[in-house]
Order: C-alpha cells, then sequence, then structure tokens
C-alpha cells in the first residue's frame, strides 16, 4: 500500500495549527485541488466530512468525491481519518500527529495511505502522493502562519 509520510515545524501553537486541519470547510481557499467540502456531522470528538477534488494524476484529469470519518483528540494532538466512501480510493487512512516544542511551537508529522482503483500502478500512485506531499505541507504551514 502507498504510504507517505512527512514532517514540518511551524511557529503557530499545537492548537492553533489543529484548527487549520479541523477546519476542512476552507481546504478549498489554500489547497487548489480540493474544489468543495461539506460536513455531515461534527462533535467534539468526531467528523465526517465529504470531499470534492481535481487532479492532474499520471496523464488524467481525475474528478471525485470521496467522505471521510475523523477521530479528533485534542488532548493528544491527533486526527486521525479513515475512508468512509468514494467511487475512485479504496484506501484514504492517515493522521496528524502534533508536538509542541519547548517554545510553544509547533512539529507536525503527517502520514497517509491512498489508494485508488484506478488503473493506475501502486508504484505511480505512490509518486504521485509523495511528489505533492511538500507542497501540501507548505500550503497548511503557510495557512495557519497566516492566521
Amino acid at each position: 500500500m502507498p504510504i507517505s509520510e512527512t514532517t514540518i515545524e511551524t511557529f503557530v501553537s499545537p492548537s492553533e495549527f489543529l484548527d487549520v486541519v479541523l477546519d476542512v470547510e476552507k481546504y478549498p481557499r489554500f489547497l487548489p485541488e480540493v474544489k468543495k467540502v461539506e460536513v455531515q456531522s461534527k462533535s467534539e470528538t468526531a467528523m465526517r466530512a465529504r470531499f470534492h477534488v481535481a487532479v492532474a494524476f499520471a496523464g488524467l484529469d481525475v474528478k471525485t468525491e470521496y467522505t471521510v470519518d475523523y477521530t479528533i483528540d485534542r488532548d493528544a494532538l491527533t486526527v486521525s481519518w479513515t475512508l468512509h466512501a468514494s467511487p475512485d480510493l479504496t484506501v484514504n487512512d492517515g493522521v496528524w500527529r502534533l508536538e509542541e516544542t519547548a517554545d510553544g511551537e509547533t512539529i507536525a508529522h503527517y502520514r497517509s495511505e491512498l489508494v485508488t482503483s484506478l488503473p493506475i500502478a501502486l508504484e505511480i500512485q505512490k509518486a504521485f502522493a509523495d511528489s505533492q506531499l511538500p507542497e501540501m505541507m507548505q500550503k497548511f504551514q503557510e495557512r495557519a502562519e497566516s492566521l
């Protein structure tokens, strides 16, 4: 399974960064591939959201949607998700794990596993995810630091 992971550091607090991660309805403002997000349910510890995305992938223009279930643990500074439904994805699982530094800043660890049912080799799917991850992380960092 294609697993991608990375870490970034940012000067905002873990709580501030976590707020950006959980504000999924604003993702289209800073993630161009995310066209629309609908929160279907939300509580302090869980959320279900439907994402509408469009990406250029392996010579294809792919438009799809998927619904994920989030588990939120503010005390542990983690947000994990798992795929609920999608016409084109078979796996979409991951976790944000945040650490607070001694000076109150954030180290954000991101790990995801994404598999599509499109006829694209897993190696190509992983290469695409790995190539997009640094840009996505930079956009999360910029968003958090601009608020």
